[in-house]
């Protein structure tokens, strides 16, 4: 959702106290791409694996929409 936010203009300060917020749903979130990563493949492959993955997450996370996740801890407009 950073980038999202970012093209929004969310403030880094909101974005970051979001992040801390919700640590446990990214860390899930991102888990995947890790595993895969970490298996015991070479540097190259490790690296394609993660090319291809990571715009998959980037569409899923903007798909999903954020409404839920625009009341942070600065209200409503996200400290506007």
């Amino acid at each position: 959702h950073d980038y999202l936010w970012s093209a929004r203009g969310k403030p880094a300060r909101w974005r970051l106290s979001h992040f801390e917020g919700n640590w446990c749903y990214y860390a899930g979130f991102g888990s995947p791409i890790v595993l895969i990563s970490a298996l015991n493949l070479s540097t190259f492959y490790a690296s394609a694996v993660q090319a291809m993955a990571f715009p998959v997450f980037m569409i899923a996370a903007i798909a999903s929409g954020g409404e839920g996740a625009e009341v942070g801890a600065y209200g409503e407009n996200g400290g506007e």
